[in-house]
């Protein structure tokens, strides 16, 4: 039990400590990575609007998941 909001920090505490037995024990633990691909666009084309549009679908695939 952790009093609110503490809960993250705990749990950051935890996957620390769990990635370091792993790596102790010569092993990696495997992270998400999302890329975004634009079907007719390049990144450098996009507004600041877009790029943030962009940013928060990535976000919302993830959660999703």
């Amino acid at each position: 039990m952790t009093l609110p909001g503490d809960q993250w920090l705990v749990g950051k505490r935890v996957y620390e400590e769990i990635r370091l037995m792993f790596e102790r024990k010569g092993r990696k633990l495997s992270y998400r990575k999302v890329a975004v691909r634009l079907a007719d666009a390049r990144v450098e084309n996009l507004s600041r609007d877009e790029r943030e549009i962009a940013v928060v679908a990535a976000h919302v695939a993830i959660k999703e998941d």
